[in-house]
């Protein structure tokens, strides 16, 4: 999304909502269309030009110990979920989740005292932040992997080829596009925070849609309705999370968005995919799929909720352009 504040010290450039174009393991694989490539290049080109830049003036040096911290805390603690799951409890699998406990708690407990830290936790004080990326986690976490493994019930139980599979997804990226032009009215109309939720409860419908029913009309149709939800939800919550903060920390809001994205994407492919092979075990690959879809559909339903506590609906009022502790 490209934002300008007012305030003209702001420059924003980050995608509040990215249609899926993958096919995985096919011939075929892309992050976006090719348009959408080009279209933001040239606006992160011309935008530097054109538009002023914010960005930390103390931003400090790169916390190397940090960011070991924090492989540290993921990688263990997603590994013991992959292993319960899939063999039962052992110790092995204990000792990986004390150990990615013990990395997470370290790494928080570091940014709490750093000077200069990676992930600034004070921001997370604020209730529309940490409500705003907490639905955001949340959200990509539940859809990331219920779209890759969609792709793999196209080909392998359907029968579609990799680019037939890729094609058959694209309802969830023109929905996610075209309901960009209704976010106005509906924010008029709703508010912030009751949007976001309204669209991640609109996104749940979707996945129950696939949950009750494996054909590919009712997928197209839930797609569409998936792609309408997360296009209104998504694109509100990085504003959410940007405007919830002092200008001169929009970068590190932005950055503390953009790692949810990736965070959330990389659990739920992880995650999910540990729970639907756990679920394949005992049935069939679509009756995993579609009891995935359902899990995932319960956590847009906790996402909406969180959204709706959390984040204000009301008419925000201008933004501080300065640290909120300046003198």
């Amino acid at each position: 999304m490209l934002s300008r504040e007012k305030s003209d010290r702001v420059l924003l450039l980050e995608p509040s909502y990215k249609p899926n174009w993958k096919i995985p393991g096919g011939a075929v694989e892309a992050d976006e269309s090719p348009w959408a490539n080009a279209t933001r290049e040239l606006v992160e080109v011309f935008g530097a030009w054109w538009l002023p830049e914010s960005r930390d003036p103390s931003p400090g040096p790169f916390d190397l110990v940090s960011d070991l911290l924090s492989a540290v805390g993921v990688v263990p603690l997603v590994y013991a979920i992959k292993e319960v799951a899939l063999v039962g409890p052992t110790w092995t699998a204990l000792l990986a989740g004390l150990v990615g406990v013990a990395g997470l708690w370290l790494f928080v407990r570091r940014q709490q005292t750093s000077a200069h830290p990676m992930i600034d936790v004070a921001l997370f004080r604020k209730p529309a932040f940490s409500g705003a990326v907490g639905a955001t986690m949340i959200a990509v976490f539940a859809l990331t992997g219920l779209i890759f493994f969609l792709s793999q019930h196209f080909q392998n139980v359907l029968g579609y080829s990799p680019l037939e599979a890729g094609l058959r997804e694209l309802p969830l990226g023109v929905a996610g596009m075209l309901v960009i032009v209704a976010i106005g009215p509906i924010v008029r109309w709703l508010g912030t925070g009751r949007s976001i939720a309204a669209g991640l409860l609109v996104s749940a419908a979707g996945l129950a849609i696939v949950g009750l029913s494996a054909a590919y009309g009712a997928i197209a149709v839930a797609l569409v309705i998936v792609g309408a939800g997360v296009g209104l939800a998504l694109t509100l919550t990085t504003d959410a999370v940007v405007s919830a903060v002092p200008a001169d920390k929009a970068g590190a809001a932005s950055a503390v968005s953009e790692t949810a994205y990736e965070l959330g994407a990389a659990l739920g492919i992880a995650v999910l995919g540990t729970v639907l092979s756990a679920w394949a075990r005992t049935g069939t690959f679509t009756e995993a799929m579609q009891g995935t879809a359902l899990v995932s559909a319960a956590l847009l339903a906790v996402a909406s909720f969180v959204a709706y506590r959390l984040i204000p609906s009301g008419t925000a009022s201008p933004r501080p352009v300065v640290r909120a502790d300046a003198p």
